[in-house]
């Protein structure tokens, strides 16, 4: 699934990092300072929530767009709950990826920026 992504983003003219997950991956993202993020529910999920969350409280990622990939509608309601943009669902929705990041790179930021 990850290639299949990968291969329809970049042809759609994104560039693509992918990064496993390690102890310095906010670190990396860090540096990277994306335009968006996809984060993968596959196993662990809750670590990937965790990892949403961590970054949604962060100065740097605050209102960073996060695309969460989930397998089905219950991951999809956690993953907003804990700060995700929006959620895709996969295998099914995967083709609609280079349209959802491209619609969310052009809004501004602050819509999903929680107030207060």
């Amino acid at each position: 699934m990850r290639w299949l992504m990968r291969y329809l983003l970049v042809n759609a003219g994104f560039e693509v990092i992918v990064f496993q997950s390690d102890s310095f991956l906010i670190e990396r993202i860090e540096r990277l300072n994306p335009d968006i993020l996809l984060m993968d529910l596959q196993w662990p999920p809750s670590e990937r929530l965790a990892l949403i969350s961590q970054l949604r409280k962060s100065v740097n990622f605050g209102a960073i767009p996060i695309i969460a990939l989930v397998m089905d509608k219950v991951q999809g309601e956690e993953s907003l709950r804990v700060g995700a943009t929006a959620i895709l669902r996969k295998p099914d929705d995967v083709r609609q990826l280079p349209d959802m990041i491209e619609n969310l790179i052009l809004q501004p930021y602050s819509r999903w920026v929680k107030s207060g």
